[in-house]
């Protein structure tokens, strides 16, 4: 089942990552138009590439995604727990929220969502 965020995402392609921000622990990512803040738990991955949150410099490794272009976004379920983002360069950051104060926040034609971890009795 397609969200509504990947609908979103699919007519706004590309998003060029034009400037990557860390200020440990929240990594942001944005472009013209768009915004991607994290401020729990992740990881890197993609061909050659295994990192997470807590792995230094991560800072160094994220400043190679500038130039490259968000190519959609994926999620288990209804509810866009744990979104992962996908990049032209084959690289992808999976979240992986740990609690409600801690969220990602995703902004893109105006629209503003905030993630939050599961609840107990949410079905993915």
């Amino acid at each position: 089942m397609r969200h509504a965020l990947e609908d979103l995402v699919a007519r706004s392609l590309p998003l060029r990552i034009g400037r990557v921000d860390v200020n440990d622990p929240v990594v942001s990512l944005s472009g013209e138009g768009w915004f991607l803040s994290i401020a729990c738990p992740w990881d890197l991955v993609g061909p050659d590439v295994v990192f997470d949150w807590e792995t230094d410099p991560f800072d160094e490794v994220l400043q190679k995604l500038v130039g490259t272009s968000l190519q959609s976004v994926t999620a288990e379920g209804e509810l866009l727990v744990d979104p992962v983002f996908h990049f032209d360069s084959g690289i992808s950051i999976v979240v992986r929220a740990d609690s409600d104060l801690d969220p990602w926040v995703f902004r893109i034609q105006g629209i503003v969502l905030v993630g939050r971890m599961a609840a107990p009795g949410d079905s993915a």
